[in-house]
């Protein structure tokens, strides 16, 4: 309504006086002058021009993987070193809870008085609930017994996948750990993908297998030249890359909703490359996916974004 009624509107009261002056119009050099200088203007605003489209954009490792324990326990054994290259189903680590240790002690000598109480039972009509009594409480501390031992059997800890290998602090065997601190992450050093975010009023302009290049904010590492190989059609709500918000510093304004997750004031697409490319890096990083967009003018520029705008006002 204010793009309305503060910029069409006068708009067309000028236009309106200008012509019901037309009469008094005369075409003279300077008139000619002035009708020139209208076509260029017009000419560069309705002219579709190449549009270079910049994204905020991380490169990550395809797969990615931090340990927390299930229980609180402590370290038995660490089957590796810092920065060591390890296989899927490797041994990794080992640990140990004493609580949970002491809860199957206690359920086993419970499953095991129960069953001696159940053999005691004579097959008299009297104790034929108090045997069915027996059987159902027997059944739970099973399947409990089950349960603490399928937890217990996840304590020696196996890589899901190959990649490198990293402690998250210094820990030591025996030493405690909590479940709510992760012990290790692992990533695959080898296969990587470009995630960028790009913007409503860009994601039109967008092309599959374009070609792009990924600029290092760092500086010192090597741009990537790569292609466009997936665009999201849906935008997206929150934000996964904490580096890329304006809070910390990054390019795409954000803010934190009710759940402290955070959202995006504007709506952006995610576009994913798949790279092919032998490369080494010992964590995520942040940079810009530049590509070349469809050729747009400006005056479509400024349709969608008033439009977007409009929509975005009226919370349609």
């Amino acid at each position: 309504m204010e793009i309305i009624w503060f910029i069409l509107l006068p708009i067309y009261k000028e236009l309106k006086i200008w012509w019901t002056k037309k009469d008094m119009v005369k075409l003279n050099t300077q008139n000619k002058f002035s009708l020139f200088i209208i076509f260029i203007f017009l000419s560069f605003l309705f002219i579709p021009w190449n549009s270079t489209i910049k994204m905020p954009a991380v490169i990550e490792s395809k797969n990615y993987y931090e340990y927390y324990p299930l229980e609180d326990a402590y370290i038995e054994n660490i089957l590796f070193s810092n920065g060591d290259i390890v296989k899927k189903e490797q041994i990794l680590l080992k640990i140990k809870s004493p609580e949970i240790e002491h809860k199957l002690i206690l359920l086993q000598e419970e499953i095991n008085s129960i069953t001696f109480e159940i053999s005691k039972q004579a097959g008299f009509r009297e104790n034929l609930n108090k045997r069915f009594i027996l059987e159902e409480s027997l059944s739970k501390k099973i399947n409990e017994l089950d349960g603490l031992k399928k937890i217990v059997e996840k304590f020696e800890i196996k890589a899901p996948f190959d990649g490198k290998i990293y402690l998250n602090d210094s820990y030591k065997i025996n030493q405690w750990i909590s479940k709510k601190n992760a012990i290790f992450f692992l990533y695959d050093n080898l296969n990587y993908k470009i995630v960028g975010f790009c913007n409503e009023n860009n994601s039109k302009l967008l092309k599959e297998n374009s070609e792009a290049k990924f600029i290092f904010n760092s500086g010192d590492i090597k741009d990537i030249n790569t292609k466009i190989t997936t665009m999201s059609k849906v935008s997206i709500p929150y934000l996964e890359f904490s580096e890329l918000s304006s809070d910390f510093g990054g390019e795409i304004a954000t803010r934190n909703d009710l759940n402290k997750l955070i959202k995006t004031e504007q709506a952006y697409y995610k576009v994913i490359i798949d790279l092919n490319e032998n490369i080494t890096l010992d964590s995520r990083k942040s940079g810009t996916l530049v590509t070349n967009g469809e050729s747009s003018s400006l005056i479509s520029s400024l349709y969608k974004k008033t439009l977007s705008v409009i929509i975005r006002e009226s919370e349609f």
